[in-house]
């Protein structure tokens, strides 16, 4: 005859790694375990008897259903013969236990009843199989307790994911994920970027024609590597190395950590492709920007690169205030896209200036210089009229502002509102900056093109009056990028400048 005591010895010994103190003194497990028995009332009085190991709760056996369908992942160690309707009623109200039986003196008939019709995992005879019970319970315990802990952190990970943007942080968030999921196993994370550019547009690392963003969790790594590819369905979009290791290889797989990693490798893939669609999309409708933008400057820029160049200081500027800790909710990865690619139509106003003034090509008179300031006002009400129909919100907030308020001054003297400090839109302040910067420094009919550092000397001096300090701070910082990219995009043919007015 079975020893009570014996029975509820050995299953509890499997678990004081499991039990955790929770503020009030009381232990708790991680992962529930009940015992299933006729004799529950006696053996749950000797667990509460037992220092440490009271969480673990002793059921009747016509209690158990409802016990254990409502506890979530658990696991179950059924008595001798708990019978047949309660092992089958366990199996289909929770699923997510696992089930454990101990009979004594088994029959081949008992065994297969509770493996085939009650789902239980293993089957040990009492009190020959003790040591390997134990071993099962704790092996079940930990199982249970890891997989908790993946959904805990997939869940976190999903959350933040919804909230990226670019493919740098994807890469990032999901690197510590998998790191904290790993227990510190190395890692990487890499995101296939066709571009090749980061969100200032520094050439990311790469071979010819691929290029990556790369995100690395728990120092060097061997040559034992497991590679998870990444697919959005269609196409490969990256990869997640995990570092096996000859000391390291048989616990990964051991321990199911790659099964594990399926659904955050799946989520990263689909968030990775959106983001990838999207900047495909956004390219198409820059490319179209600046085409519709060239209507109006190619009057007065016949074949200039001006609209670029104006999006590249842009760029330049939203980084360089990030880096420096200003604007940071605006200044987004996805929030400075959208201000470069509105501040593309910045001077599509000037569709409505006859040639006679937009073309002249000397001084302006005051008559014809207000004809010209009407540009501003013209651009924004163009736009306010997409904004109405609903086409791309924020994008189009953004587009009107930089049209209507890119000659606002930061002492209030600028046009067309007389706006002052921060009422001026940041987009505005920004582009307010290139604009000037890229007129100065550009031939004219009647002028040469200024040196950068005369630019630079210039614009220095208008600080506080005609530009935001903290902009033009992060402009004079970043001077010599600034230089690089002007010198990149410089017009091919000076003379293509065909006309150039001091508005």
């Amino acid at each position: 005859m079975r020893s009570a005591e014996n029975y509820l010895e050995v299953v509890l010994t499997a678990v004081p790694g499991a039990v955790t103190t929770i503020p009030n003194g009381v232990p708790s497990l991680t992962v529930p375990i009940f015992l299933v028995d006729e004799d529950a009332p006696r053996l749950q009085a000797m667990a509460r008897s037992l220092d440490g190991l009271g969480p673990v709760r002793c059921l009747a056996p016509d209690d158990a259903v409802d016990v254990v369908a409502g506890a979530g992942a658990c696991v179950v160690c059924l008595g001798p013969d708990p019978g047949p309707g309660v092992v089958r009623c366990l199996a289909q109200a929770a699923p997510d236990c696992a089930r454990l039986a101990w009979v004594e003196d088994p029959s081949l008939d008992q065994i297969q009843r509770l493996l085939n019709e009650g789902g239980v995992t293993r089957v040990f005879a009492w009190p020959a199989e003790d040591e390997p019970m134990r071993r099962c319970v704790l092996e079940c315990l930990e199982r249970l307790d890891r997989s908790a802990r993946s959904e805990r952190i997939f869940a976190g990970f999903r959350s933040q994911l919804s909230i990226l943007e670019s493919l740098t942080t994807l890469a990032g968030t999901t690197a510590d994920a998998l790191f904290e999921l790993l227990e510190g196993r190395a890692l990487m994370v890499q995101l296939w970027d066709q571009d090749g550019l980061s969100a200032d547009g520094v050439r990311l690392a790469g071979d010819p024609g691929r290029h990556w963003v790369e995100a690395t969790r728990g120092g060097e790594m061997s040559t034992d590597l497991q590679n998870i590819p990444l697919f959005d369905g269609k196409r490969s979009v990256g990869e997640i190395v995990i570092d096996r290791g000859s000391s390291v290889s048989e616990a990964v797989d051991a321990h199911g950590y790659l099964g594990q990693i399926e659904p955050f490798a799946t989520t990263l893939a689909i968030a990775a492709a959106a983001r990838i669609r999207r900047r495909e999309v956004d390219r198409s409708i820059h490319g179209l920007l600046v085409a519709v933008a060239g209507l109006a400057g190619c009057r007065e820029h016949v074949g200039s690169r001006h609209v670029e160049r104006i999006g590249g200081f842009v760029r330049l500027l939203a980084v360089g205030l990030r880096e420096d800790g200003h604007f940071v909710d605006e200044l987004s990865d996805q929030g400075i896209d959208d201000m470069v690619h509105a501040v593309a139509l910045h001077d599509i106003g000037k569709l409505s200036v006859p040639d006679a003034i937009l073309l002249k090509p000397g001084q302006l008179t005051s008559q014809e210089r207000q004809v010209i300031e009407t540009h501003a006002r013209a651009g924004a009400l163009a736009l306010e009229e997409a904004l109405k129909a609903g086409v791309a919100p924020h994008f189009m907030e953004l587009a009107r502002d930089a049209a209507r308020d890119h000659h606002e001054k930061w002492d209030g003297s600028g046009y067309p509102r007389g706006l002052a400090g921060d009422h001026i839109p940041l987009v505005a302040r920004l582009l307010a900056l290139a604009d000037v910067y890229d007129a100065l420094t550009t031939r004219r009919p009647y002028r040469d093109a200024w040196s950068h550092a005369r630019a630079v000397q210039f614009m220095a001096e208008r600080s506080g009056s005609h530009f935001d300090p903290r902009v033009l701070e992060s402009f004079l910082a970043r001077a010599s990028a600034t230089d690089a990219l002007r010198d990149r995009l410089r017009d091919e043919d000076p003379e293509s400048d065909a006309r150039w007015l001091a508005a």
